[in-house]
């Protein structure tokens, strides 16, 4: 009769109309826990569920015979923790990189991989067109796969260097890229290189006949001048022996209209 009462105990709390117990296997007192386990306002499944969800750790209640003591974090908690991890040691890994290659030291936590502080003692590398990417994002920003890739790959495919040092490698890979980009153009610079010389001799000749054409108009200025004020003193000097021969006429004939 006990048992019947606590299987019609079990059925009430349970909701279930199909509980099967065998009374060989699980005794009154089997019987007793697993109800007092049903009893409990929040089942155990329940709360470790809920853990889950929230990342905590969570113990079943161990008087229950059918639940074991149980540890669990949840997906987004553990990754979460296993991102922030990685960050902290990549972080400190590119320090070091620093620190060593340049003599620099510089925190893990003001190490950055995008340039954008025109005042930084550094500047990255990168030799791998592949993990350029990597640098279009700030290292809080990045999956762990990044700070697993940033870690292994520095020192190798890229590498810290000094910003003015950047600057030099940056203008003949420009060149470079136009010139495998831009063939025809490659092409015609190259013309006009070879044209060069050339050129410069042909304005040289041009500077010449400038000055000499320069030269010659001077002169002719000269000779224009100089036939106008000889001109101009022909005639004076033809005027002024008019003039003389007028007056001698002139006193010519008052003496003899005084006589």
């Amino acid at each position: 009769m006990k048992i019947d009462a606590l299987l019609e105990t079990l059925r009430d709390l349970d909701g279930s109309q199909n509980l099967d117990v065998d009374c060989k296997k699980f005794g009154p007192q089997v019987l007793e826990k697993q109800i007092n386990c049903t009893q409990i306002r929040t089942p155990p499944s329940k709360i470790i569920s809920q853990g889950e969800e929230r990342g905590e750790l969570v113990e079943s209640d161990t008087t229950c015979p059918d639940v074991r003591p149980r540890v669990t974090l949840s997906r987004t908690g553990n990754g979460n923790r296993k991102r922030r991890e990685w960050r902290s040691i990549c972080r400190n890994r590119l320090s070091r990189h620093i620190g060593e290659s340049l003599g620099i030291q510089v925190k893990p936590s003001e190490v950055r991989l995008k340039a954008g502080d025109e005042y930084a003692p550094y500047a990255w590398q990168i030799d791998d067109p592949s993990i350029k990417p990597l640098f279009d994002k700030q290292i809080s920003k990045h999956s762990v796969g990044a700070y697993i890739a940033l870690y292994q790959y520095v020192g190798r495919s890229f590498r810290a260097i000094h910003p003015q040092d950047l600057m030099k490698a940056v203008e003949p890979s420009n060149n470079s890229t136009c010139q495998d980009s831009c063939p025809g153009q490659s092409v015609v610079e190259h013309q006009c290189r070879a044209l060069e010389p050339a050129a410069a001799q042909q304005l040289q000749d041009l500077e010449t006949d400038s000055t000499k054409l320069l030269e010659r108009l001077e002169q002719a200025k000269t000779r224009a001048l100089s036939r106008t004020w000889a001109d101009t003193d022909f005639q004076t000097e033809m005027l002024l022996s008019i003039i003389r021969d007028a007056q001698t006429i002139i006193r010519t004939h008052q003496r003899l209209l005084a006589v």
